[in-house]
């Protein structure tokens, strides 16, 4: 599911735009520190100016747009009524500009939407034949917006343990091909209970048996027994003597 995750980013304002705005933008921050947006128009012709006002844009400098004003303060920001004076007074290029006031914006509104790590944003627009949002879209919005970021955040964890799993494989790989080769005799056991997860190709060999054999169940003293150690004396040892054993629990 979460490997679709760029459907899904597409996805997303087009269901806005089908039900409640003219566009829609979906702004969501990269793991480069650029950011990455997803947006569509209910219009072709106006998507295709929509595209070329975000191509390569970085909203976060666009100083009185709403974009840049949520992902600076984490709040939402709603303008029902959008005048004129509104657009010309947000600092940005005038070329972008220029496409801004051609999409004849009526009324916008934003969200942020809050994962665990840097948040992103979601745009809705009207255009000037649309409507003029109020409170209700907006706290609609709002409840999509906790949605995208569960999304966001799941996906977030599953790479994470994607991450961690192939760590962990990585790791258990240059284990094994230590213990089949190093010329030592190691042995390495779990705590608290003492219990034999792994022994060395050499050290089989001094023992003159195979690891299946040598393993101990979790919860079982037979470290001593199992590995036929005795004293100088010949004297049986015990557990609780074994250097492994007093090494583990202490």
């Amino acid at each position: 599911f979460f490997r679709n995750a760029v459907f899904v980013y597409k996805l997303i304002p087009a269901a806005f735009v089908r039900t409640l705005a003219d566009w829609a933008v979906l702004w969501l921050p990269g793991q480069d520190g650029a950011g990455r947006t997803y947006l569509t128009h209910r219009e072709a012709e106006a998507e295709a100016k929509l595209r070329r006002l975000g191509a390569d844009a970085d909203p976060t400098t666009w100083t009185g747009h709403p974009l840049e004003e949520v992902l600076r303060t984490g709040a939402s920001a709603l303008v029902s009524e959008l005048r004129p004076a509104d657009v010309a007074e947000i600092r940005m290029p005038e070329a972008r500009r220029e496409l801004l006031r051609q999409l004849a914006p009526l009324s916008w509104l934003c969200v942020p939407i809050p994962t665990q790590g840097a948040h992103g944003a979601l745009l809705l627009g009207s255009a000037s034949n649309g409507r003029s949002f109020g409170g209700r879209d907006l706290a609609v919005a709002q409840e999509l917006a906790a949605l995208i970021a569960l999304f966001l955040d799941g996906k977030a964890a599953s790479e994470r343990a994607r991450e961690r799993a192939e760590e962990a494989e990585s790791a258990q790989s240059m284990l094994h091909a230590l213990l089949e080769h190093v010329p030592e005799g190691i042995t390495i056991a779990a705590a608290p209970d003492v219990h034999i997860v792994h022994v060395s190709r050499h050290g089989q060999h001094l023992i003159g048996r195979e690891e299946d054999e040598l393993r101990i169940a979790a919860g079982e003293t037979a470290h001593a027994t199992t590995w036929r150690i005795r004293h100088p004396d010949g004297r049986p040892a015990h557990d609780d003597e074994l250097p492994l054993t007093r090494a583990v629990k202490a």
